[in-house]
């Protein structure tokens, strides 16, 4: 059984699994389904919300698409302007087989094409209840023509698009440092590391706040710098943003003239904190 779930809003995403059937054969003999005809039933057209339909041997009846199983991709088109999506499995001799007085599972499922779907779409497909019309099917060995007669409407799992961008941020290790009593300048002292998921992020302020045993308070200047090769050290990038504290363990906001650009998925920013110290 597929459950109620949710797809992006802004990336595509393929195999999404939204239906399971399960065929029955009479104990007369084995029968193939040559076809199943799937009608679009969420939001807009199925042909601008999705890339592709298809039908999946779901060999060990779970609902999901374990590609490390020995189930294969039987099928996928494209839903039409009517909404309707015609899977002919014989067309590449990939008949659904189901055993003489045995059953046999497969999940229907869509690619999505996230550039004209709105959060709020519903993806969601069914198999109508018209015999004759839902799928077809044959005796293995007769030929016969095997027909269905049932008329309830087969509804699948309603999938709700949603807004999945994010944004994660990882600190890591910066050589240990010592200093010599005296003013100091650019010495790293924080290194993060920020990714997006889904969607290119924007950075716009960074807050910071001491915690060191010193008194910050006129002593201690932070700043922000994206950081290139060889990392954890000042090489003369420029400098973003820059903030004094004016108390002891007190918090700064670091705010870049530019907003910081970390583009989606593949590419991180890495950002330093150094700190400036005033002779004393």
């Amino acid at each position: 059984m597929i459950i109620n779930g949710t797809v992006s809003d802004r990336v595509n995403e393929d195999y999404v699994e939204l239906m399971q059937l399960r065929f029955t054969a009479s104990s007369t003999e084995a029968v193939n389904v040559t076809s199943i005809n799937v009608t679009w039933n969420g939001t807009g057209l199925g042909i601008n919300k999705t890339s592709g339909v298809g039908v999946i041997n779901d060999t060990n009846a779970n609902g999901v698409w374990d590609t490390t199983d020995t189930e294969m991709k039987l099928n996928n088109t494209a839903f039409g302007v009517e909404n309707t999506a015609f899977l002919n499995l014989a067309l590449n001799d990939r008949n659904i087989t189901i055993p003489a007085g045995g059953s046999t599972t497969v999940l229907i499922y869509v690619n999505t094409s996230a550039a004209n779907i709105t959060a709020g779409d519903t993806i969601a497909v069914n198999v109508t209840g018209t015999p004759y019309l839902n799928y077809t099917a044959q005796g293995l060995t007769s030929g016969v023509i095997v027909s269905d007669l049932g008329t309830t409407t087969i509804s699948s799992a309603r999938m709700t698009a949603v807004w999945t961008g994010s944004m994660s941020v990882r600190g890591y290790n910066l050589t240990t440092t010592t200093w010599v009593e005296g003013a100091q300048t650019n010495v790293p002292v924080l290194a993060l590391n920020f990714s997006a998921t889904n969607e290119t992020s924007t950075i716009t302020s960074i807050a910071v706040r001491a915690s060191g045993t010193a008194n910050e308070s006129g002593n201690l200047t932070v700043k922000l710098v994206q950081d290139t090769a060889p990392f954890g050290s000042y090489e003369g990038e420029t400098i973003l943003a820059t903030a004094a504290f004016t108390t002891n363990n007190g918090a700064v906001t670091l705010t870049p003239s530019s907003a910081i650009t970390v583009a989606t998925n593949t590419s991180t920013c890495d950002c330093r904190h150094f700190c400036e110290r005033a002779g004393r």
